[in-house]
């Protein structure tokens, strides 16, 4: 809802463009943070629990926001959602690799992450002409009360046996260090760190780019993240699913990283073919979004169950961090240059960097995942 609604709470509260990277900014800082112990935390407490606090502090965020009034205060909501949603991959990984056997891992991991973009799609429509006929507040809390229905759900579930399984997660592994190295997660962590630093350029300002370069409505330009949302939701279900199905994740990356650039060079167009926009977008769902499931679909299917709560949480890492570097540094170019051009081709250099990581890069999967 932070992009989306980015030109109406910008307007109302003064903020630059810059100000808007530094939100984004905050948001995944706080996740960056929480990432290298949030499997930790998912093995010390139980998801159950992990959920719970999750949507708590989901909503908590959001009230935060909508009451705002002034920058300090969204920087505040900021901080609380990156920390809800750094909780959410190493629980729901976890839960993959447990339940969920080879073959059926791909779609499971799919489906999972569509949720970010599905959540973007309503968001795109919902919030906006909320926002216009009634107030950009309003539409926040909207988000607000979907969190608090999620955490009255959870008291509603029922905590899983523990199975032999589970039990051997909380064991130490002193061969920790070895697996992750063999299976170069950390070479994938470097990888969602520049195919999240360019998705968080497109998903950030491409609403404001469309206002600003494209001369598009609100609305209409709200429409583009939309697009980024539709495509990536069914891209995110249907590639880690072929991917799986080929045997080559590895070369996927490679796949989408270089369709990234791409669509963001077309993204770029739009400040004189309006349509290019929303072509661009597409891609992008296509491509650069789909990146951290593959990413993920790698951590099930390359390491054993002790290890995927761990190893999500450095990869999760990469991509904040991503995130975090990529929108204030976008946000200065366009207020000092006044451009948006230099900022594309920046996240475009990303894409690449994103590419290079994947070369000479050939992972061995754990027996034990097998």
């Amino acid at each position: 809802g932070l992009a989306i609604l980015a030109p109406f709470f910008s307007r109302d509260l003064g903020l630059s463009a810059v100000h808007i990277g530094i939100l984004t900014t905050c948001f995944f800082l706080a996740g960056a943070i929480i990432s290298p112990i949030s499997g930790a935390i998912v093995d010390a407490v139980g998801a159950l629990r992990v959920l719970f606090a999750l949507f708590f502090l989901s909503s908590v965020a959001m009230v935060t926001f909508a009451a705002a009034q002034n920058l300090a205060w969204l920087v505040v909501a900021a901080l609380v959602g990156g920390v809800a949603t750094a909780l959410g991959n190493p629980t729901t990984n976890a839960l993959i690799s447990d339940q969920v056997g080879h073959g059926r891992r791909g779609i499971a991991v799919g489906f999972k992450q569509s949720g970010v973009p599905a959540g973007s799609l309503l968001a795109s429509a919902l919030l906006p002409p909320v926002a216009l006929l009634v107030d950009w507040r309003l539409a926040i809390l909207i988000g607000a009360v979907m969190a608090i229905v999620g955490v009255v759900g959870t008291f509603r579930l029922r905590s899983p046996a523990r199975s032999p399984r589970c039990t051997a997660r909380r064991i130490p592994d002193r061969g920790h260090a070895v697996m992750i190295r063999q299976t170069g997660v950390h070479r994938l962590a470097m990888y969602v760190f520049f195919t999240g630093a360019a998705v968080s350029t497109v998903q950030t300002y491409i609403v404001l780019f469309g206002v600003d370069r494209a001369g598009l409505s609100e609305a209409v330009a709200g429409l583009s993240l939309g697009v980024v949302g539709l495509i990536g939701m069914l891209s995110r279900i249907a590639l880690p699913h072929i991917a799986e199905r080929f045997g080559q994740p590895r070369r996927f990356l490679r796949i989408v990283s270089a369709g990234a650039l791409v669509s963001i060079l077309v993204v770029a167009g739009g400040e004189w073919v309006p349509a290019l926009l929303f072509i661009g977008a597409a891609g992008v769902g296509l491509t650069g979004v789909t990146a951290n499931a593959l990413a993920n679909l790698m951590v099930v299917s390359y390491l054993p169950l002790r290890f995927a709560g761990r190893a999500s949480g450095i990869v999760q890492l990469g991509f904040y961090l991503g995130f975090v570097a990529m929108p204030p540094v976008f946000g200065w170019l366009v207020d000092t240059h006044g451009s948006y051009t230099t900022g594309w081709l920046l996240a475009t250099a990303a894409c690449a960097g994103g590419m290079l990581t994947t070369i000479g890069w050939n992972p061995v999967r754990s027996a034990a995942a097998r």
